[in-house]
C-alpha cells in the first residue's frame, strides 16, 4: 500500500514537470524543429504517466478493499477463536439474582446445568411400576398367541418379500432386496424351510 502511494506522488511530479515543457512548448516558434520534437515527446510522455497514474488509482482502490477485508478476516478470527469472544458480564442464578463476578458467574452456570442434567432418583421402583400398569398395552389372546408361535406359512413369506423396499443395502449376506424380489418364487419355499428348521433345532447364524 505505501510503495503504491510513493509510486503515485512521483508520477504526479513527473506529470506536473512534463506539463510545464509542454506550456513552454506551447510559447516557443513552431517552425523549429527541436522544439516541436520536443514538445511532441512532453506530450507523449504525458500521455503514458496519466495512463499509468489510472493503473496506480485503480490499484490503491482494489488494494483498500483488499485492506478492509483483512480487517473484517481479522475480527471474524478474533471473535471465534477460544476466548476471542464478547465476555458474559452478568447472568441471573437459580435464585433470579444477579451475578457479576467471574467466579460467581461460573457458578450459576455449574449450579444449572447439574440441576439440568441430575439423574432422577431410582431408589424405588413403586413410581415406575405404577407408570407401567397405567400404560394401555395391549394383551395377546390365546388365538393370537398360537397363531404367532405357529409354523412359517409359504404364502406369509412371498407377502413379506413383495412388501421389501427396493434400492436398500444388502444385509449380511450380500444379496440386495431386489435380487429376493426377482427370485421370490424359487427363494420362498427355500425360506420356509430354512425358518422351520431354525425354529426346531438352531437359530440361524449371523454371518
Amino acid at each position: 500500500m505505501g510503495r503504491t502511494v510513493g509510486i503515485q506522488r512521483t508520477l504526479e511530479r513527473e506529470l506536473i514537470r512534463l506539463e510545464k515543457i509542454i506550456h513552454e512548448g506551447e510559447r516557443e516558434r513552431k517552425g523549429e524543429v527541436s522544439e516541436h520534437v520536443r514538445y511532441e515527446q512532453a506530450k507523449i510522455s504525458q500521455s503514458r504517466i496519466e495512463e499509468q497514474l489510472r493503473c496506480h488509482s485503480v490499484q490503491r482502490y482494489l488494494a483498500s478493499i483488499q485492506a478492509e477485508e483483512d480487517r473484517s478476516g481479522k475480527m471474524m478470527a478474533w471473535l471465534v477463536k477460544p476466548g476471542g469472544g464478547m465476555p458474559i458480564m452478568s447472568v441471573n442464578d437459580m435464585r433470579g439474582e444477579r451475578r457479576h463476578k467471574l467466579g460467581d458467574i461460573n457458578d450459576a452456570f455449574r449450579e444449572y446445568y447439574t440441576f439440568l442434567y441430575r439423574s432422577p432418583d431410582a431408589s424405588g421402583t413403586e413410581s415406575l411400576d405404577a407408570y407401567l400398569q397405567a400404560l394401555p398395552l395391549n394383551i395377546l389372546t390365546y388365538e393370537e398367541r398360537d397363531r404367532l408361535g405357529g409354523p412359517v406359512m409359504l404364502e406369509k413369506v412371498r407377502e413379506a418379500i413383495t412388501q421389501l423396499a427396493a434400492g436398500k443395502t444388502p444385509g449380511t449376506d450380500g444379496l440386495p432386496m431386489d435380487f429376493y424380489k426377482r427370485y421370490s418364487a424359487l427363494l420362498a419355499p427355500q425360506l420356509v424351510e430354512m425358518y422351520a428348521e431354525a425354529f426346531q433345532e438352531a437359530p440361524c447364524p449371523t454371518r
